[in-house]
């Protein structure tokens, strides 16, 4: 699982998803998933809801995806 604290560009964020091998799951609050890369709804959620103090949790279904999220993260951080 993948915390993101920061999300400043999320058009930027959603290109990633879009080109993963797998899926990628938003957890809920309420502890639900939701398939962002499959579920246009969630995109929509993501480009309107405030990361907020507590950060995004992701889960990716291929590992093989994690150095683009992390490359993301760390180009966002700055």
């Amino acid at each position: 699982m993948i915390t993101i604290l920061r999300m400043p560009n999320t058009n930027r964020f959603l290109e990633v998803v879009r080109k993963s091998a797998g899926h990628v799951f938003l957890h809920l609050p309420d502890d639900t998933l939701v398939d962002v890369k499959e579920d246009h709804t969630a995109q929509q959620m993501l480009r309107t809801m405030s990361v907020g103090q507590n950060g995004l949790r992701f889960s990716l279904s291929d590992s093989s995806d994690l150095p683009k999220f992390m490359r993301y993260m760390a180009e966002s951080c700055c």
